[in-house]
């Protein structure tokens, strides 16, 4: 918050004055006495603005507007207040165009300070109009209801967007593991099979006399064989049937 001051040419009473600190305006909020109104709104917040301007809006008991901006009407009230408005389209662009939870993320952030700035600055309009008895009050009391309300909605939405998004990404997730589960067991139950096979094929195929190396062929299939019906048994053994899982 920049240190926004009430200009000196002000004619309000001192004890107004003595209400601000030094070190700026504060929250936002209305101020009345001796029928002079005072309003302190804060700019409308995004990310590219870290240090929020402080507007100040006084109506003097003839009922004549005046802005720290230099206006001298109710004109720079209202532009201040459709600069929410502004923000918000913007804001809702962006929620049309997110698709992935990193987009949901950036504009959460962007709409959280905005939804919590709307509406203290509907609280501010709402205690002016419990001052002072003006249409134009009421109307722009109205206007920032409105805009808060439209602010809430999104980030609501933006919010459900994202839930969404982290959803679908836990089942893509849950749906890859599940695949590279179903390609391991694959893979277990080929190495079950053919281990034994690799194993006795390279007892064998040592360079050592053991014997049966004129046997005929029919023993050698016939060993080549029980391998496999070894390797299908610990198949067996090492990954349980479905019906052993499924108990």
């Amino acid at each position: 918050m920049n240190n926004t001051k009430i200009p000196k040419e002000w004619n309000i009473p001192e004890k107004m004055r003595r209400r601000f600190g030094k070190n700026g305006v504060g929250k936002q909020r209305s101020m009345y006495l001796d029928e002079h109104l005072l309003i302190i709104l804060h700019q409308a917040p995004d990310s590219e603005t870290k240090s929020r301007t402080a507007r100040i809006y006084w109506r003097n008991p003839q009922g004549q507007w005046k802005s720290s901006q230099g206006g001298k009407d109710i004109y720079h009230l209202r532009q201040h207040i459709e600069d929410y408005s502004k923000r918000e389209i913007v804001l809702d662009k962006l929620y049309e165009e997110a698709t992935t939870p990193e987009h949901y993320f950036d504009l959460l952030e962007e709409l959280t300070p905005l939804v919590r700035s709307s509406q203290n600055m509907t609280n501010a309009l709402q205690q002016a109009r419990e001052y002072v008895e003006d249409e134009d009050i009421i109307d722009l009391r109205d206007r920032c209801q409105e805009i808060a309300r439209e602010v809430e909605i999104l980030n609501t939405d933006a919010r459900h967007g994202l839930d969404y998004q982290v959803a679908k990404r836990a089942e893509e997730q849950a749906r890859y593991s599940m695949q590279n589960l179903k390609s391991t067991d694959r893979l277990n139950v080929l190495v079950a099979i053919f281990l034994p096979v690799t194993a006795i094929s390279g007892i064998f195929g040592m360079n050592l006399k053991i014997g049966l190396e004129d046997v005929p062929a029919t023993i050698s299939w016939m060993i080549m064989i029980g391998s496999f019906l070894l390797g299908f048994a610990v198949k067996a053994w090492v990954i349980p049937s479905k019906k052993n899982n499924e108990t």
